[in-house]
C-alpha cells in the first residue's frame, strides 16, 4: 500500500493517532516531526522525529506478530548487519486500536536495483554473509520463540497453513494456459519434490527481500520487518533476492553456497520452487482478504515468475 493508495485523509488520521500515543508514552512530538513513511499489507510507519519509527499493525493479527517479532529481536546473536532496536511497545488505546511498536531509526536507504547495478559483486557478498550467519544461529531462546508459529514446511517437513491451500493452488491453475500452465504443472511436481527432501530447518528472517534491506555508504547496513520470521529451509530466504535481476540473485546463491558448503545445485532449485510458491501466497493473501486488485497483481507476479524460470 502506498501513500497515494491510503489517502491523505487517513495519513492524517494515522499521525494524529500516533502522536497522541506518543505523548501519552511521555514522547511529545510536533506534527511536523511525524512522517508517514509507507504501509504494507497490515503495518503503517511512521518516523517520529531523527530518531525514531513507530510501526502500526491495522489487525490484531498484525498486533500479534510484532509482538513476536519483539521477541525474535532480542533472541538474535550480533549479526553481519543491523537488525530494529525496539524501545517501546505501545498499548492499544483509543487512538491506536492495536497499539504499536517503537523503535531506533536505522540510517540508510532501500536497497535498490540502482545500487546492484554500482555495487551488485560487494553487495551480494555482504547479502550472502548476512544470510549464513543468520541461518548458522544455533540458540535455544530463539528456536523457542519461533517454534510458537508453525515452521516453514521445507525439505523433510510437513505442510501447514503457511503453505497455499488447494483451493488457492486451484484457482492459480485456472487463470493459466499453454506454456504457462505447463510451467505451472512441473512447479507443482517439482515442488512435491522439494518437499519430501531431507533437511534440517533454520531460523529464517521470512520477507527476505530488498524492501526489507538497508544500505549505508553502498553496503547493507541493516535488515528490517522481523515480523514473519519462522523456521525453514534456507531457499525461503533467498528466493526473494531475484526481485534485483537474476544476476544478483545468482551471485548472492553461489556466495551462499562458498560460504556454508551446501549443495549450490540443490539449494537453486529449493530457490526456483520458492520463487513460484512466494507468488502463489500473495495469491492466497488476497483471496482471504478478498482484494480483487492485489489478486489481480499476484497472478501477474505468478506468470512473470513462471515465464522467468530457467536453470538457476
Amino acid at each position: 500500500m502506498s501513500d497515494a493508495v491510503m489517502g491523505e485523509r487517513a495519513v492524517d488520521g494515522l499521525l494524529a493517532g500516533v502522536g497522541a500515543a506518543l505523548e501519552r508514552a511521555g514522547r511529545t512530538f510536533e506534527p511536523s516531526e511525524l512522517t508517514f513513511l509507507g504501509a504494507g499489507f497490515s503495518v503503517s510507519v511512521v518516523r517520529a522525529g531523527p530518531d525514531l519509527v513507530v510501526r502500526v499493525p491495522d489487525t490484531g493479527d498484525a498486533a500479534g506478530r510484532g509482538l513476536r517479532m519483539v521477541e525474535v529481536l532480542g533472541a538474535l546473536p550480533e549479526l553481519p548487519a543491523r537488525v530494529p532496536e525496539v524501545v517501546e511497545v505501545l498499548p492499544a488505546q483509543e487512538s491506536l486500536e492495536h497499539g504499536a511498536l517503537v523503535h531506533r531509526w536505522l540510517p540508510g536507504e532501500q536497497v535498490s536495483a540502482g545500487l546492484v547495478r554500482s555495487r551488485g559483486p560487494a553487495l551480494a557478498g555482504e547479502t550472502a554473509r548476512f544470510l549464513a550467519a543468520l541461518h548458522a544461529v544455533d540458540s535455544p531462546e530463539l528456536e523457542a520463540v519461533l517454534r510458537r508459529v508453525p515452521a516453514e514446511a521445507g525439505p523433510g517437513g510437513q505442510e501447514t497453513e503457511l503453505w497455499p491451500p488447494d483451493p488457492v493452488v486451484e484457482l492459480v491453475a485456472g487463470r493459466l494456459a499453454g506454456p504457462e500452465a505447463a510451467a505451472f504443472r512441473r512447479w507443482r511436481a517439482e515442488y512435491r519434490d522439494w518437499l519430501a527432501g531431507p533437511g534440517r530447518p533454520v531460523a529464517l528472517h521470512g520477507d527476505f527481500w530488498h524492501g526489507n534491506l538497508v544500505a549505508r555508504d553502498g553496503g547493507l547496513a541493516a535488515v528490517v520487518d522481523w515480523e514473519d520470521a519462522r523456521l525453514g529451509d534456507p531457499a525461503a530466504d533467498l528466493c526473494g533476492l531475484w526481485y534485483l535481476g537474476a544476476e544478483f540473485g545468482a551471485a548472492v546463491l553461489r556466495g551462499y553456497a562458498e560460504l556454508t558448503g551446501v549443495d549450490s545445485a540443490a539449494l537453486g532449485r529449493g530457490v526456483a520452487v520458492n520463487r513460484v510458491r512466494r507468488e502463489v501466497r500473495g495469491v492466497e493473501w488476497s483471496v482471504r482478504h478478498d482484494d480483487a486488485d492485489e489478486l489481480e497483481e499476484s497472478i501477474a507476479k505468478v506468470r512473470a515468475v513462471l515465464g522467468s524460470q530457467g536453470p538457476v
